[in-house]
This record gives C-alpha cells, structure tokens and sequence, in this order.
C-alpha cells in the first residue's frame, strides 16, 4: 500500500492507473492489491500523468478532427467550471499514417499535456522524445525533472 505523509499524516493515494504494454497498449487500467484485496493506489504522479495523457482535451476550434462526420471536440464538461483543460489533443492523431512528422506531433501534444507540472512547481522540465519503433508504432520517452533531483522517466506507446 502507498501512502503520501503530509503534515505528519498518512495519507492514501489515488487509484493507480497502469498502462499496457505490447501487444494490447491499454492507455489505462486498474489492479487489485494482492496484499490488502483493494484497487491498487499511488502516491506519486503516474496516475496524474497518464489522465494528462489519455483524457481527451477539448480541441480548438480550428483543431482538425479525425473523424470530419462527426462535428464532436470532444474534451470534459468540468473544463468549463475549473478555467483550464484537462488531458492531451493526442486523440487529434489517431487516424494519421505513422509517418517522419508524427513522432514530432505527439512531443507537442505531450509536451503541453504535461506542461502544468512545470506551472504548478512539481517539475524543473518536461521533455519527449519519440521515435518509430516498428512500421505502425511510435515510442515515446517523456523525462520529467524533478524539483528535488528525482527524475521520473516513463515509455508509452503510440500506434
């Protein structure tokens, strides 16, 4: 079980996300804890990191969207209540052809997914580097530097 300690209390964490690998690229799922027969939680920022990632953000009005039939920006509805978006545009991308140019498109809508780590004081920098890994995927490295010199690097899959 993962607990944060603030203030001198225990604190459990939120529910931990996990994301799948090869050959099923899950972008989330849950676990249960063997030890305590409860979902699994963490207490650090994976979980906060893939809802950045994998929430689809509102796209911009002159965002092009993949599917041209459906007039639909997608986004969540408490964006409106909170004055800022939550989750990445990397959904903008699912009907593009693994190409040279899509591992740089997704560093953009990773990196300014994950910019509010910078803006909220949690990282120092934020950095993605993605490269074809196969004919249909893309794999992308995101670092993240902590504030308190624990870098947090992490590899999902585009495909």
């Amino acid at each position: 079980m993962s607990y944060n300690i603030v203030d001198g209390l225990k604190l459990r964490g939120d529910i931990k996300f996990f994301y799948g690998i090869a050959p099923n690229y899950v972008p989330a799922d849950v676990d249960i804890d063997p030890d305590t027969r409860d979902v699994a939680t963490d207490s650090g920022l994976e979980t906060a990191i893939l809802i950045s990632l994998f929430s689809d953000q509102r796209a911009s009005t002159d965002d092009v969207i993949p599917d041209k039939s459906i007039d639909d920006l997608r986004g969540w509805w408490g964006d409106a209540l909170l004055g800022f978006s939550i989750g990445s545009k990397l959904w903008l991308l699912e009907r593009e052809t693994t190409n040279d140019t899509l591992p740089s498109e997704i560093e953009e809508y990773t990196n300014a997914a994950l910019k509010w780590l910078i803006d909220d004081g949690i990282a120092k920098s934020v950095t993605t580097k993605s490269v074809r890994s196969g004919t249909y995927h893309i794999a992308s490295t995101v670092t993240i530097k902590r504030s308190d010199a624990i870098d947090i690097t992490f590899t999902y899959y585009y495909n």
